[in-house]
């Protein structure tokens, strides 16, 4: 009698197990699909959101620590640096060519996103945040370094990556086209302005 249960448990089992075809063929459980990321309005949306965070500001200013206000300031606040005399060009606080990463990121969605028709909408509103920061990170870059630089595609590994820094003028000129983009994309309500009697 035992035998008989022992050999319908595994037999179960066995059906069970049978059941779900490709067990052991899963893609990577840790990350999403870089396709999703794309197709996805919600996927996309998370996407720009995380570049909200690379937006220079706050602490990383430091400029109320840099003044006498903060002179016994924390030595874990970048402006220690000021207070003991000891800035660089290696380590001042207001440094941030590393906006560049997040402009790659802009860049890798413009190029790569590709809505169905009934999420063009949604993708638009997203593109407009995606290109209004873009164009920050380089106004930010052109405040303290001049000309900078201008990558709008993003850069493979098999390309040159010694760019020659283009001219104050022509960053202002591209900051400037970047906004004049925005009000193109019809869809995004923040910028349907309507004429205000002063």
């Amino acid at each position: 009698m035992k035998t008989k249960y022992i050999i319908l448990f595994i037999y179960t089992i066995i059906l069970l197990a049978g059941c779900e075809k490709d067990v052991l063929n899963k893609g990577p459980l840790d990350t999403i699909d870089e396709n999703l990321v794309w197709k996805n309005p919600s996927l996309a949306k998370l996407f720009v959101n995380n570049l909200y965070n690379d937006i220079p500001g706050g602490l990383w200013r430091e400029v109320d620590d840099a003044t006498d206000v903060s002179e016994a300031a924390h030595s874990w606040l970048g402006a220690i640096f000021y207070n003991t005399g000891d800035v660089t060009a290696s380590n001042s606080s207001f440094e941030c060519w590393y906006l560049y990463s997040s402009i790659r990121n802009v860049n890798e969605f413009l190029e790569k996103k590709s809505p169905s028709p009934a999420d063009e909408a949604a993708f638009n509103t997203i593109k407009g945040e995606a290109i209004f920061l873009r164009a920050y990170f380089y106004a930010e870059m052109v405040r303290f370094y001049g000309g900078v630089p201008i990558i709008s595609k993003p850069q493979e590994i098999t390309d040159s990556l010694s760019v020659a820094r283009n001219t104050y003028d022509e960053c202002i000129k591209f900051i400037s086209d970047e906004m004049d983009c925005l009000f193109q994309l019809k869809s995004i309500p923040v910028f349907q302005f309507k004429s205000i009697p002063i």
